[in-house]
């Protein structure tokens, strides 16, 4: 009975490793990171709007399998600004705080939610947003937002709300790793 408890331990173990292990890695060498999804993400990119001009965005996605996954959806977006949209290189920390708050805040109209936190965080040296956005009256956007340099790094997960903080969630946030690339 011990012997059979203890097997019964070490395989559910080996189950939650096997599922870490098939999380599959996404390195971008012109979005200089990387990041980890649960699945192969699909490449997108889309031209934005904005008041000083349009800008593109690139984005990475994955949808899970709403029936045995805690996440709809996970993404990972970048923005890379032109100079010219920042003549100072973005090196006020007022100018920085305004680009992540209009960020979190075109994210609740384009999505038609509700804001219901939104807290300063950093990554490395590098200040940021974390922001929770209500959708319908289920969902959740969980968003952390980065400006490295002209860079804006979105990073998002869409799940029910019973599901908050869940482990996967988690993961992919921290996950996310800036490289540094040789432009020489």
């Amino acid at each position: 009975m011990i012997r059979a408890a203890i097997t019964a331990v070490f395989f559910m173990s080996f189950l939650g490793i096997a599922q870490d292990d098939q999380w599959v890695t996404k390195k971008s060498l012109e979005g200089e990171f990387s990041i980890a999804f649960p699945g192969t993400p699909k490449y997108s990119t889309e031209i934005v709007p904005t008041a000083k001009g349009d800008v593109t965005m690139d984005s990475f996605s994955y949808q899970g399998d709403s029936f045995s996954s805690d996440n709809f959806i996970y993404m990972l977006a970048f923005t890379k600004y032109p100079d010219s949209f920042f003549p100072n290189g973005l090196s006020d920390s007022g100018e920085i705080d305004t680009v992540l708050n209009n960020a979190v805040q075109g994210a609740v109209q384009n999505t038609k939610g509700v804001l219901i936190s939104k807290d300063d965080i950093s990554f490395n040296r590098f200040y940021g947003k974390e922001a929770k956005i209500r959708i319908n009256s289920t969902y959740i956007i969980k968003m952390r937002l980065f400006l490295v340099g002209l860079t804006l790094y979105s990073i998002q997960v869409i799940y029910e709300q019973k599901n908050d903080d869940n482990k996967a969630s988690n993961y992919f946030f921290n996950s996310f790793e800036l490289i540094k690339i040789n432009k020489n």
